[in-house]
């Protein structure tokens, strides 16, 4: 199979070299963990945005091509667009927030463009496309033989506007997302499509994230959280959370890791219906980060026992993960997946999150960790509280996260399984069922 697998055009795909480790966002990670193992059998090529800017990079990593897309004149031509759009704005032309700039044609086209043409070049067989759904029809008119295959790492499909959707799904052969919860939404809303979707979970690197070799014992009360430091993440929850749990436990401490720059308003809390997520706009818009106000937020009582510290490359996270005594992940959004949790549990740590999206798929509630409401700070509370009091039942879930991870997350399995589903493709059969389901329970 010749397969090219198209990185969204935002972020970059380090590779690793001169010791230095992978850097990439999680969806770059996606594909540079598929892209390694298909290649075993496949041909693959990657395109994702180059670290250059202005030229063309490439390099064979482990059988696979990267290719370095330069993306400077797409973002030159888009920060002229943003200001046109600005400038509307002032004089009362407001926009459509259901359709934005990142939905239209004109989003890196540049980007598309030159990927298209060179995948065009290797006669790749399949196309397998990054939530961008507009970019399925100029892949289609520049290079008609190919399968496409778009994947959602969000929920774009079910709330951006649904006519221009619908015709950039028309030139998709199937449509995958991340979680069959994002697979019934999109099926829900354009059921002439369902026949076409399926769910592939993303995975966990099963050799990096390893429990470590003896529990985090009970003096241990250190509660972890990774991921991007915005409100979506519901981080204001789990500071309004933290005296209440430091009450109970005054040992207790909260590390928070990620991006502090906050997802662009216009990605999620601009464009999803759910109101507490609309809700989230009030920390959008004023003369303070969310991070500021996150600090602001911490009593002076608890202040000296959270720290904030930046995104870090994966294998730094390894020795976060095997200190924490637990795993918070407080989403007041409908989350896609949630990889940082598969991570935890990975490492054997329990994990607390929100009932939310497709985290009910990763999390089984009871046995790998405890799923509570969004936006509740008194249920997350107490369950934090639960399992930092309960070191018996920390170690079990943490040994039940484990084994979970290991039958439903791991690379290995998603590679697997994608390779089953584009050689259906390809041949024009139905799509096969995993033998597992992400959903389904393991003992």
């Amino acid at each position: 199979m010749r397969l090219a697998l198209l990185n969204q055009p935002l972020g970059h795909i380090l590779l690793p070299r001169d010791g230095k480790p992978l850097r990439s966002s999680s969806i770059g990670l996606w594909h540079y963990h598929l892209a390694v193992r298909l290649a075993a059998e496949d041909q693959v090529t990657v395109y994702a945005r180059s670290p250059a800017e202005d030229r063309v990079q490439i390099e064979t990593h482990r059988g696979a091509d990267f290719v370095g897309v330069p993306v400077a004149g797409d973002e030159r031509r888009q920060k002229f667009t943003a200001r046109l759009r600005r400038v509307a704005g002032r004089a009362g032309l407001a926009s459509d927030p259901c359709r934005p700039f990142y939905l239209s044609r004109a989003y890196y086209a540049g980007y598309l463009l030159r990927a298209a043409w060179d995948l065009r070049q290797r006669r790749a067989e399949v196309v397998h496309l990054a939530n961008f759904p507009q970019f399925a029809p100029l892949v289609r008119a520049i290079y008609p033989q190919a399968k496409i295959v778009l994947h959602m790492h969000c929920e774009w499909l079910t709330h951006l506007d649904r006519d221009r959707l619908q015709r950039s799904l028309a030139a998709c052969d199937a449509i995958s997302a991340c979680s069959r919860y994002l697979v019934e939404g999109i099926q829900r809303r354009f059921p002439q499509f369902a026949g076409r979707c399926y769910d592939l979970p993303n995975g966990v690197d099963l050799e990096l994230f390893r429990p470590a070799s003896a529990p985090v014992p009970m003096g241990g009360r250190e509660i972890l959280f990774i991921s991007r430091i915005s409100p979506e993440k519901g981080l204001h929850v789990l500071l309004d959370a933290f005296p209440r749990i430091l009450q109970a436990v005054p040992t207790a401490r909260l590390l928070l890791v990620g991006s502090q720059v906050p997802a662009p308003r216009e990605f999620i809390v601009g464009v999803d219906p759910d109101p507490l997520v609309r809700d989230l706009g009030r920390f959008y818009g004023g003369a303070h980060s969310y991070l500021h106000q996150l600090q602001q937020q911490l009593p002076a009582a608890c202040a000296d026992r959270v720290t904030f510290l930046p995104r870090l490359p994966q294998a730094e996270l390894l020795p976060l993960y095997r200190r924490a005594a637990l795993f918070v992940f407080p989403s007041v959004c409908q989350e896609a997946f949630g990889m940082p949790p598969a991570e935890a549990m990975a490492c054997g740590v329990p994990v607390v999150a929100t009932r939310s999206g497709g985290l009910p798929e990763v999390v089984e509630d009871g046995r790998t960790g405890l799923l509570v409401p969004r936006g509740d700070p008194a249920a997350l509370a107490a369950a934090v509280i639960a399992l930092l009091s309960d070191e018996p039942r920390r170690q079990a879930m943490g040994e039940a996260g484990r084994r979970r991870v290991e039958a439903l997350f791991s690379w290995d399995r998603v590679a697997q399984l994608l390779r089953q589903r584009l050689s259906a493709l390809l041949v024009g059969n139905d799509f096969p069922r995993p033998a597992v389901s992400g959903v389904e329970k393991t003992g």
